[in-house]
């Protein structure tokens, strides 16, 4: 077996050679996108949630029952931050899109 896996580091399978070299982004700029994809996400998910509380709503005010609980209407996402900047924080408590989650949390 030890022979099996000392073979198995050494094969190379198929050696590729790029025209291009790797993209490279300044560190800055990487943080940038960065924050701008998850600002992105977090505005997407809260415009969801936003919209499904809305035809919620409205199909109540028509009179329709709805049954609370429905897993497949609801999700729920536990997200952990390694780093929680001062900045995030200020948009998550005053940030528009954020508003209608905040007050259903209230």
């Amino acid at each position: 077996k030890e022979e099996d896996e000392e073979d198995c580091v050494h094969t190379v399978i198929q050696e590729v050679h790029h025209e291009q070299p790797a993209a490279w982004y300044h560190p800055i700029e990487a943080r940038d996108i960065s924050q701008l994809r998850w600002a992105s996400f977090v505005h997407g998910r809260a415009a969801a949630e936003a919209a499904r509380a809305d035809a919620l709503s409205i199909a109540t005010s028509n009179g329709q029952s709805l049954e609370r609980g429905n897993a497949s209407d609801e999700a729920v996402f536990l997200i952990r931050f390694n780093r929680r900047p001062q900045a995030m924080h200020d948009r998550l408590a005053h940030s528009a899109a954020l508003k209608a989650c905040r007050e259903a949390l209230a």
